[in-house]
């Protein structure tokens, strides 16, 4: 996987593939992942048949923290 940002302020993660492509075509250029964190503000997540959008810039948790906690919350809805 690979960040990738273009002028209109755009970050994206794509897979490499896609990303070379991307910045051959020439409007797009690599950037850092920390650009594409600090423009994240909210996550999907699927519950029933239902998107919810969770705000996890106030959290302060890192991602594998998060995908820790989604895994437990699954495994116990599951239970």
């Amino acid at each position: 996987m690979k960040t990738v940002k273009n002028n209109n302020e755009d970050v994206k993660r794509v897979d490499d593939s896609t990303a070379q492509m991307l910045v051959n075509s020439g409007s797009w250029f690599y950037c850092s992942k920390e650009e594409y964190k600090k423009n994240r503000k909210s996550v999907k997540v699927k519950t029933n048949n239902k998107t919810e959008t969770k705000d996890i810039e106030n959290r302060g948790l890192s991602d594998k923290k998060l995908r820790r906690e989604r895994k437990r919350a699954k495994s116990n809805r599951n239970d």
